[in-house]
């Protein structure tokens, strides 16, 4: 073999050339079982797997390369097998098929480091994942295995400072107190590195194993006792029922105040709010929001829930206190469905604010999940958007991970502040009788406050709100009449915004829509390279192909479904023909439009402090549905969920289980998986394809990615 030839073969390797390497393999130009370099011992199947080229992979196996072939002990890549070099490239695909044709992972590299080393080495979360679920689970490889320097895998990711990796390897059972050759454990690296998030998450892990501040003698480089016993779960817990009543706090100073005055009310309430916002942000939050934004860790913090529980019992208080002898004797059917309806609300936030709101269990058998993530594999699908990184699972159709309750949550809704909890399979239609129960109650409250203003004087109450009047509150109905304008106007304006939320919900429910969904189709109007990057429009991640996803499923996989006349779409999900381009053009040129029209201001303002920006996204959303159909392209892509006002609502009203009374499965709730969808009882933990809208029955084969929306 002339070294001209041999350039040829690499670089046709290297370039995915499949004709060219075919023709010099089967004109015996070349012998692909003694094809490596004099000098690196590079073979064509080293170069094919560190540049992805599954099918040159594939082709050079079939005749014969050999599939253990090391590489020179002086070359960059000392003595790697081409598995170790697609592991430590991360080429997910080529790994899981050199696997599959018995490439030895028991093989160590001239540092003596195994495949989860080079995996930990990519700093690519899913690699690690493969690797551990392929690798070292089946062929009982010890996660704490060392290399020539005694580094563990853990140690390296704490080095690299690579947090994703470093969940993974805890999950797995990884040693934090293993020794390299150095005397230091993954402990004293963390130490040194200096990172907070890695250190918190440390601390947490030997509080939860533990129980307790390890002792010196067990923990010798631990971290920080200080920081172990402060992300304990006991002091997150206490930090949450703090940061929960603080509101109420902040009311009852504001309304001892009032009492004197209302313009020193809410002096008072101002500075306490400093005090308060000074509080959390420096003393609370970080305690179980460390990764997280101030401004989101403040949303996702029980103090808007606390907050709304506050303005409720202000409301209470007002009513037994203020309203209840006075307007009773002639309000009588008013007043009583006030406090019924005050009841159900009262129960159902203590009741959804603790409720479970769907969250699918985490797997613990490596077979089920083995199996799962090769059903990705050979959907070419084994990515972090369908695959759970936090509970090592196939995330279900419409599900989406809780920073909460760290779970993924079934048919997830939205996160809702007031009750600190998300809204998912479980908890959604106590959730919409909580709203209609609410806003029943804010808008009897509201005729009662008004007929009780008509029962008092009019220059009474003008000269209770003067702003320079100041008194000792002798008379309780006089000197509160400042406080209770105020809590009409809130009362008001909460009443307009659970109106929206009521009508926003309704509308979705209608589409067979989630706010989740509802969102994702915004994004896709919003962003158009979301729209051609997103894996249920094109799947090109990690660089696999039609092509090449055959060869990891054993079978023929490219089926076309026609939409038009010179169009098609793949199981896959591609857009091919005239339509990829028609679509880009509408969707670019209206962009550019809108682009030029937008304005911010008052109105955008306006709009979300009442909550009507959500209106504008259902309206961005039907627009960006229009399009599709235009273009000819199927409603699964968007919408696959249209399945008609009604029976989208008896999906959501109706449990799933058919035998029992209508009235009995239109008042309770869903206590487990099973949903309707389409009339049929669905699994939400196991929902990988939506029922088809003619029949309602599950498809066996046919398959579009862009069924998933979430």
């Amino acid at each position: 073999m002339s070294g001209k030839m041999m350039q040829e073969y690499y670089l046709a390797c290297q370039n995915g050339d499949l004709d060219t390497v075919t023709k010099l393999v089967t004109d015996n130009k070349i012998k692909v079982n003694n094809d490596s370099h004099p000098d690196t011992g590079m073979t064509g199947l080293h170069w094919a797997a560190i540049n992805n080229q599954l099918l040159i992979c594939d082709f050079l196996l079939k005749n014969g390369a050999l599939i253990n072939a090391r590489t020179s002990k002086q070359y960059t890549l000392s003595e790697m097998t081409p598995l170790q070099i697609a592991t430590k490239y991360s080429y997910i695909y080529i790994v899981h098929y050199l696997l599959k044709h018995n490439a030895d992972p028991l093989v160590l590299t001239s540092t003596d480091a195994n495949l989860l080393h080079l995996a930990v080495e990519s700093s690519n979360a899913m690699n690690v994942i493969h690797t551990i679920l392929f690798v070292n689970e089946p062929f009982n490889i010890p996660v704490d295995q060392q290399d020539s320097f005694g580094s563990t895998a853990l140690q390296i990711a704490i080095k690299q400072q690579d947090i994703n990796s470093v969940k993974i390897l805890l999950q797995f059972g990884a040693n934090l107190t293993v020794r390299d050759s150095k005397n230091k454990s993954a402990l004293k690296y963390a130490a040194i590195k200096h990172n907070k998030d890695i250190n918190i998450l440390l601390s947490r892990h030997l509080m939860n194993k533990y129980q307790s501040i390890p002792i010196t003698e067990e923990e010798p480089d631990l971290v920080s006792f200080y920081m172990a016993s402060k992300y304990s779960a006991s002091n997150v817990i206490l930090a949450k029922r703090i940061t929960f009543m603080v509101p109420t706090l902040v009311l009852f100073i504001f309304a001892l105040f009032s009492r004197y005055n209302t313009i020193i009310g809410l002096i008072a309430l101002f500075i306490s709010a400093q005090i308060v916002d000074r509080i959390l942000y420096k003393n609370l939050l970080p305690l179980y929001s460390y990764d997280k934004s101030p401004r989101k860790a403040l949303a996702h913090s029980p103090i808007v829930s606390g907050l709304f529980f506050a303005l409720l019992n202000f409301i209470t208080f007002t009513w037994f206190t203020k309203l209840n002898y006075v307007v009773l004797q002639h309000n009588l059917f008013p007043a009583i469905t006030y406090q019924v309806t005050l009841i159900i609300t009262y129960f159902l936030f203590v009741k959804i604010l603790r409720s479970n709101p769907g969250n699918i269990p985490s797997e613990s058998d490596f077979n089920i999940i083995r199996k799962e993530a090769n059903t990705l594999i050979k959907q070419g699908k084994f990515n972090d958007y369908y695959f759970c990184l936090e509970t090592w699972f196939r995330k279900s159709l419409r599900s989406k991970f809780s920073d909460i309750s760290q779970c993924q949550v079934a048919r997830y809704d939205h996160y809702c502040s007031w009750l600190n909890n998300d809204i998912g399979l479980f908890n959604h239609k106590p959730f919409i009788v909580f709203l209609f129960s609410l806003e029943i109650a804010l808008l009897t409250f509201l005729y009662l406050m008004i007929k009780y203003f008509n029962q008092i004087d009019l220059f009474s109450i003008i000269d209770a709100l003067h702003p320079f009047r100041f008194s000792l509150p002798q008379n309780p109905d006089a000197d509160s009449f400042g406080t209770l304008c105020l809590l009409l106007i809130f009362v008001i304006y909460q009443s307009i915004y659970v109106m929206n939320i009521i009508f926003q919900q309704i509308y979705a429910i209608s589409k067979g829509l989630t706010c989740l969904d509802i969102k994702t189709l915004y994004e896709l109007e919003k962003n158009s390279t979301v729209l051609f990057s997103k894996p249920f429009i094109q799947n090109d991640y990690y660089n696999i192909n039609n092509e090449e996803l055959t060869l990891l499923n054993n079978k023929s996989f490219v089926t076309n479904i026609a939409i038009g006349d010179d169009t098609t779409i793949s199981n896959t999900g591609m857009i091919s023909g005239n339509d990829y381009s028609k679509l880009v053009s509408r969707i670019t040129s209206r962009r550019l439009l809108e682009s030029r029209q937008r304005k911010q201001g008052i109105r955008d303002g306006f709009m979300k402090f009442f909550g009507f920006d959500m209106w504008t996204v259902i309206s961005h959303c039907n627009e960006e549905i229009a399009i599709y159909d235009d273009c000819e392209l199927p409603n699964e892509i968007l919408q696959p969920t249209r399945y008609g006002i009604i029976r989208n609502m008896k999906d959501f009203w109706l449990t799933s289980n058919l035998n029992s009374n209508i009235f009995i499965r239109l008042f309770s709730w869903n206590k487990d998986s099973t949903a309707l969808l389409n009339g049929s009882p669905v699994d939400y933990y196991h929902l990988w394809k939506l029922p088809v809208k003619e029949t309602g029955l599950l498809p066996i084969e046919r398959t579009v990615s862009g069924s998933r929306l979430v």
